[in-house]
């Protein structure tokens, strides 16, 4: 019975000297600062890095139509290149320009831009129609210095395997 009641003495000091230590150091304040950072960051990946990825998938499907493969793994972030080589990448544009053809049409299906560790990644479901099939194209770059570069790729189409 003592010891409960020694505890129950102590709990009240301890409550005002927290609630003194956090209001005078301010750490509310700078809590409330650095989520309002992260906030904006997102947003800034919202308002630039959609476009920026937009038009990286155009250059990307007219560098594929002219099978420009050399230069579509010239621009890839160092990411893809270091789990992917040349030759496999080539194969792969390839396989999807000689069984589909050239892209005629392309649009949104979903889109969603994630920030971790002061990294921004934005996801692109594309629905792409070419002159010989369809396919839902999956791209994902990484956003920095308002520019995106190509950090994944991949393609499901029913007619690519089965052609």
């Amino acid at each position: 019975m003592e010891k409960y009641r020694r505890i129950t003495r102590l709990t009240p000091v301890f409550r005002p000297t927290f609630l003194c230590f956090v209001n005078k150091n301010g750490f509310f304040a700078g809590i409330a600062l650095a989520l309002l950072a992260f906030v904006a960051i997102g947003c800034n990946a919202v308002t630039d890095g959609k476009p920026a990825a937009e038009t990286a998938i155009g250059k990307f499907h007219a560098m594929l139509d002219d099978e420009r493969y050399a230069d579509i793994y010239g621009g890839l972030d160092p990411e893809f290149k270091n789990v992917t080589t040349e030759q496999e990448m080539t194969e792969i544009l390839q396989a999807v320009h000689i069984k589909l053809g050239k892209v005629k049409s392309t649009t949104t299906q979903t889109w969603r831009a994630n920030t971790f560790n002061l990294t921004t990644s934005i996801v692109m479901l594309q629905n792409t129609e070419f002159e010989h099939g369809k396919g839902v194209e999956t791209f994902t770059f990484f956003f920095a210095d308002k520019k995106v570069s190509l950090a994944g790729y991949n393609i499901n189409s029913k007619e690519l395997i089965t052609k």
